[in-house]
């Protein structure tokens, strides 16, 4: 999986560093590189793909993962599919 920052970290730090004015005479070449400095030395996010799920009537009478099909009692629903991990955005009943 490829390295992920926050955008807003970005925009402050290239910000804070070419607010100062010693950079105004430097190439656009030589810019692109301390920007890409800047960016390569920021720490990375921890990340993880969201999947979208549903909670749908299983016919033993469970709610059923959309998404891995595993059966959970009405009573336990709740917004994350307790095996997949799938956030749940509602109810097909």
């Amino acid at each position: 999986m490829g390295e992920y920052v926050s955008k807003i970290a970005v925009i402050r730090a290239l910000l804070k560093d070419f607010k100062d004015e010693r950079h105004t005479w430097y190439s656009a070449s030589y810019a692109i590189d301390i920007m890409a400095k800047i960016v390569d030395e920021m720490p990375s996010a921890e990340v993880r793909p969201v999947v979208h799920g549903r909670w749908e009537y299983h016919p033993e009478g469970d709610a059923c993962c959309s998404e891995c099909g595993w059966p959970t009692p009405w009573l336990y629903i709740s917004n994350y599919c307790g095996h997949c991990g799938a956030e749940m955005e509602g109810l097909d009943v």
